[in-house]
């Protein structure tokens, strides 16, 4: 009788909410779980990738060295776009913590709004959300043995946080439960327990910001705050611009 082989899953505990799939290498994560979303999977799929060769970020590429966490959930929620670009920075402060779990007690996290972790003022991790006319992706990426070449802003986990055995299998047990619990609070009492969060660790007032919109263009000025709503409030050349988190996002 022959054995099966093991994988990855075998020594991870995930919330049972998740049906997992371990892809050992793939073109990205974010890139299948889009691709199941739309051919019909359930609820609750996660796709986890050991490896991705081809992952895009927001609007640019996302390098993704070896060693890193790369998963991505699919979602079905029927809710206004406004209220879907609310999953990232669920995510984003879910994703937050779990890193905040792992590294030495001295490393300084922080939250670039909407979607961007930093440790010690290096990116360390990003999410992402894909909306179709029935589905949600929500992708996350996280440095954790090696920092991407060619990122002078980039830095991973082990360096920056301190904790040069941190595992990412704990890690991405860490971040579902802390989704899980996040995604719960979001359907009960919607987004404001995340962004007390996201404000509580975001760029302070005055700090200088370059936002790259999903047209292609960009807009800088200083950070003001964030809404109550999500939205950024920018103090730009020509005034106080306020960024809606489904525009940013490009999501609708």
């Amino acid at each position: 009788m022959s054995r099966r082989a093991s994988s990855p899953l075998d020594s991870v505990h995930l919330p049972i909410a998740f049906e997992p799939i371990y892809l050992p290498v793939c073109d990205s994560a974010r890139a299948q779980a889009v691709s199941r979303a739309r051919a019909g999977a359930p609820e609750g799929t996660l796709v986890w990738a050991g490896a991705q060769q081809e992952a895009q970020a927001r609007v640019a590429e996302w390098h993704s060295p070896d060693g890193g966490l790369y998963c991505a959930l699919i979602l079905r929620a029927d809710l206004p776009a406004h209220r879907l670009a609310e999953l990232v920075p669920v995510a984003t402060v879910a994703l937050g913590t779990a890193i905040a779990e792992q590294v030495a007690a001295m490393a300084e996290l922080r939250y670039r709004w909407p979607n961007s972790v930093y440790i010690n003022a290096a990116r360390i991790a990003g999410v992402w959300l894909d909306t179709g006319s029935d589905w949600q992706v929500l992708a996350c990426g996280v440095n954790v043995e090696q920092s991407p070449r060619g990122d002078f802003d980039c830095a991973c986990l082990r360096e920056e946080g301190g904790v040069p055995d941190l595992d990412v299998k704990g890690l991405l047990a860490g971040y579902t439960r802390q989704l899980l619990a996040g995604l719960t609070r979001w359907d009960e009492e919607g987004p404001a327990s995340a962004l007390h969060h996201l404000r509580s660790r975001a760029q302070r007032p005055g700090d200088l910001l370059t936002l790259r919109l999903p047209d292609g263009g960009a807009l800088s000025g200083e950070f003001a705050a964030i809404a109550d709503d999500g939205a950024l409030e920018l103090e730009t050349e020509a005034g106080m611009q306020r960024i809606a988190m489904e525009r940013y996002l490009g999501v609708g």
